[in-house]
């Protein structure tokens, strides 16, 4: 039988030396040419879930796991689950090998196809949002992970942050995919004087992979 294919709704210039296609999407593994950052990498394929529950806290299948403050975010299994209000959760699946999640209810709606996600990586990140959005991800004192939202590139966007050591920083931006292509070649314009290029899934799981 023949798997569906999966549109991607933007793509990254450069030439992929490794791709799979899975669960209907091509995904880019590593591209030729990555540079030494920052990197921006599409996970526009993995998993995503959204939940709005007056009784978010009481979830099947997440209990415990949804962070209690809105604004906080928290990894589990490489996942990162993000409180937006006191009745909106997201959830996405970072990892490509992470265990599923089994959120039960009529509140929880698959977003995968819905919604693109890029990741934002490596040295001078913050640097690179500076020019796109006025969200201040780097005011001193903002715990890690946690998440915003607001305009990137003027679209509605939900930023996670889930790293900042100063000079390098792990951002995760989620957005409606109409938006897709337009948002990637406006942070790769805004961000090529700091070096700014795409790179692959594989390069993303090497940076969750360091401590």
């Amino acid at each position: 039988m023949q798997e569906a294919y999966r549109h991607p709704p933007l793509t990254l210039p450069g030439t992929p030396v490794q791709e799979e296609v899975r669960d209907g999407w091509k995904v880019t593994i590593r591209f030729r040419e990555e540079g030494n950052g920052p990197w921006l990498v599409d996970l526009s394929h993995v998993a995503k879930l959204d939940i709005q529950d007056p009784g978010l806290d009481r979830t099947p299948g997440l209990e415990g796991l949804i962070p209690e403050k809105p604004g906080a975010s928290a990894l589990h299994e490489g996942w990162i689950i993000s409180r937006l209000n006191e009745v909106q959760a997201s959830l996405w699946q970072l990892r490509p090998q992470a265990p599923p999640l089994h959120p039960r209810g009529e509140w929880v709606t698959d977003v995968t196809d819905g919604l693109a996600l890029l990741a934002l990586a490596g040295p001078q990140t913050l640097d690179v949002m500076e020019r796109v959005t006025s969200l201040d991800l780097g005011r001193s004192g903002q715990p890690c992970p946690s998440v915003f939202q607001g305009p990137v590139c003027r679209v509605p966007t939900q930023v996670v942050l889930l790293r900042n050591d100063g000079s390098w920083a792990v951002v995760f931006l989620a957005f409606a995919r109409g938006y897709g292509q337009c948002v990637a070649e406006a942070l790769l314009h805004a961000g090529r004087p700091l070096g700014l290029g795409p790179a692959g899934e594989e390069r993303l799981v090497s940076i969750l992979d360091e401590p």
